[in-house]
């Protein structure tokens, strides 16, 4: 008489450690959010990196091409900025890891003013810098066809990374390029230039990063 084969069983806790594997990183994740959210309730706001004739500035103050910083690139940032009186009058950001796309300036006011020395809406990029040895968060603004190429080609180099399954985030030292233009000739732009690669870095964005974009005090036009 044969005998019937015994149906073997799972462990009862083997697909529930499972379901706890996967849910540990977006556990991790909300934690560190929360906790991050708190720790920089009162910080204040960020403060801007710009490039400007060659040269970069936090508040007037010269940061040496070399200057290393943690870049959050999957925290960029294009947003249409109105300026009245020099003075921010309105901002609509758009975050580019979500799939959000700046609106056409047609779909904004002034049209009379749009294209013109006048115009008081301005398309930036953004990009969350890290100071490695403090955690303080400076945003790179740009309005300018170099300034942008700049974080889209930094953006594209990560995006690239991340495709290829490798977490991460660019450590960038601060350089120039030359670029040509027709009527200036030969100028300087701004380059990161790509160290190395945190992996220790959150793939999402900080919380105080995120924050650091939605709060910008800069109330001046950018470069």
């Amino acid at each position: 008489m044969k005998q019937r084969k015994q149906k073997q069983m799972k462990p009862e806790n083997e697909n529930t450690n499972a379901n706890t594997q996967t849910m540990l990183p977006t556990i991790a994740k909300a934690e560190a959010k929360a906790i991050h959210d708190a720790a920089v309730e009162d910080a204040g706001f960020a403060k801007m990196l710009k490039f400007k004739k060659g040269d970069f500035f936090i508040d007037d103050v010269e940061v040496p091409l070399g200057t290393e910083f943690l870049v959050h690139a999957s925290s960029w940032v294009k947003g249409w900025i109105k300026f009245v009186d020099d003075k921010v009058a309105e901002r609509r950001h758009y975050r580019v890891a979500l799939g959000e796309k700046p609106v056409s300036r047609n779909d904004l006011d002034d049209l009379d003013l749009a294209e013109t020395d006048d115009d008081p809406w301005s398309l930036q990029f953004m990009l969350p810098f890290e100071n490695m040895n403090n955690g303080e968060v400076f945003i790179f603004t740009t309005a300018s066809y170099g300034g942008k190429r700049a974080v889209a080609d930094l953006c594209e180099a990560y995006a690239k990374r991340r495709l290829r399954g490798n977490n991460g985030q660019p450590v960038v030292k601060l350089a120039t390029v030359i670029m040509p233009t027709k009527n200036f000739g030969p100028v300087p732009r701004p380059h990161f230039e790509i160290d190395r690669w945190d992996d220790t870095a959150l793939a999402a964005t900080p919380a105080h990063a995120e924050e650091a974009v939605d709060d910008m005090n800069g109330d001046e036009i950018p470069f």
